[in-house]
């Protein structure tokens, strides 16, 4: 399930949204798609993102800051009903 950036700062705030974004967009395998008309708007798959920073958590302090996080945004969309179709 893709989310926006837009709706990533509905729910966490703006700063936390945009540090989120940039490291999912520059260190993770996580996919992010650059949307249109907006300057660092992206759309990332919010289950990727939640199962990458699963792995090695522990060790890794933004992935254990960013868990929580990410966790709501799966909350957000799974109690979200009308969403528009972001899969592409």
């Amino acid at each position: 399930m893709f989310i926006t950036s837009k709706e990533v700062e509905t729910v966490i705030g703006k700063e936390l949204a945009d540090r989120l974004c940039e490291w999912l967009r520059t260190s993770s395998p996580i996919s992010c798609i650059v949307e249109q008309g907006a300057e660092n708007a992206i759309r990332f798959n919010v289950d990727e993102a939640m199962d990458f920073s699963k792995i090695k958590m522990h060790s890794d302090a933004l992935k254990r800051e960013f868990f929580p996080h990410i966790a709501k945004l799966k909350q957000y969309m799974a109690s979200t009903p009308a969403r528009p179709d972001l899969s592409a």
